[in-house]
């Protein structure tokens, strides 16, 4: 899975899904165009899926099992599934979180969250510095009385 980005102007609140950070910058200065108040600085974000939490549930299941059992079997059942090995135990692991994974998908309830890592940051020049550049005459004038000679 690549990597996708967002951009926000005050570090907090992150906006959008790009492929790559340079297309995150160009929204972001393509957004910062048309506000009232323009922004002087925009910070670009690595978009973190948040974890499904599909992994890691094989031992739960099997002492859940190996309990369901004996409830039902009594001694019997004592010595149902004591002995798995951590191989079996990966094995299972991995089962499930295909099988977790895919009803995720199948039903859209990946989760929809994230967290933004590996922030940078980029001054966007001024509306009124840019303004203050154009025109014919740039000389100040008027400043008041100069005590030196």
């Amino acid at each position: 899975m690549s990597a996708k980005y967002s951009f926000s102007f005050d570090r907090e609140s992150f906006e959008g899904t790009y492929n790559s950070r340079s297309e995150a910058f160009a929204a972001a200065l393509k957004t910062a165009a048309s506000q009232e108040d323009a922004p002087t600085t925009v910070f670009i974000g690595e978009r973190v899926a948040g974890d499904p939490q599909a992994t890691g549930h094989a031992e739960e299941i099997i002492a859940r099992m190996s309990d369901r059992a004996r409830g039902v079997w009594g001694d019997e059942a004592d010595h149902y599934l004591r002995n798995v090995t951590r191989e079996q135990m990966r094995d299972l692991d991995g089962a499930l979180e295909q099988v977790i994974l895919r009803w995720l998908q199948l039903h859209q309830l990946k989760p929809n969250f994230f967290r933004i890592s590996a922030v940078s940051e980029h001054q966007l020049a001024s509306p009124a510095a840019s303004a203050r550049g154009q025109g014919e005459n740039n000389e100040v004038h008027d400043l008041g009385e100069s005590n030196y000679p």
